[in-house]
């Protein structure tokens, strides 16, 4: 009922939230039995996972772009703010939903398939903002982009995550995640830069979001090229 001045209470509630979520975490995180380390090395090679490694970086340049502007967009083609809630929260909804759907492709799916499959997803919820729909259907085009989106956005590290311990011994889990992570994080750094730097250029969001779009689904046709590995 305040409208955009009522965002600080709603920044203040998400806190609240997060605080409580941060419990229940720390509470199932501690049921965890952490087994004795085995003998083994925790070296790992970077190369046979190398299609992967660069589908992830790829997967955090467009991913990151959409989120950081996908509001903007809507803004942009009219969207009220009733409309832009909406697809935030089928955006919401979606990512609760989507281990439903990915948990038994990623526990099961040989090779990069399974990463594969939820970039495609991911690639076609990125790229239907900027298809020229009549203006009655773009409420749902906006809606069915944010479901898709929703489905591969934290599907995506989940299926590394399937992949390493997978393919490499336990002992080398944390380092090859942690070179995963922090290639991924960087690629956010550069993705929101670099395309508000195109849309400065080009004067709209929609070559920026069409990037990222196309970049996510050229990753989708590297993750297919992933192989498993025999571990050790």
């Amino acid at each position: 009922s305040q409208g955009s001045s009522g965002w600080p209470e709603t920044w203040f509630a998400m806190g609240i939230v997060a605080w409580l979520m941060l419990a229940i975490t720390y509470w199932a995180a501690r049921q965890i039995d952490e087994p004795m380390s085995a003998q083994g090395s925790a070296d790992w090679a970077l190369r046979p996972l190398l299609p992967a490694f660069i589908a992830y970086i790829g997967f955090g340049l467009g991913y990151i772009v959409y989120m950081t502007f996908i509001i903007a967009w809507l803004k942009a083609i009219g969207a009220s703010s009733l409309q832009m809630s909406v697809v935030w929260s089928v955006l919401g909804l979606s990512t609760l939903l989507a281990p439903l759907v990915w948990s038994k492709p990623i526990a099961t799916w040989p090779n990069g398939r399974a990463m594969a499959a939820i970039l495609l997803v991911l690639a076609l919820g990125a790229l239907l903002p900027v298809i020229p729909f009549e203006p009655a259907w773009q409420p749902f085009a906006m809606q069915c982009s944010a479901a898709l989106f929703g489905l591969g956005m934290f599907s995506a590290p989940s299926s590394i995550s399937a992949l390493i311990k997978r393919t490499q011994q336990k002992q080398a889990w944390g380092s090859a995640m942690a070179t995963f992570t922090i290639a991924f994080a960087a690629s956010q750094i550069v993705a929101p830069v670099a395309s508000g730097i195109l849309a400065d250029w080009s004067g709209s969001l929609r070559s920026g979001l069409a990037l990222s779009g196309l970049m996510i689904l050229v990753s989708a046709s590297i993750a297919w090229l992933q192989k498993d590995l025999k571990q050790g």
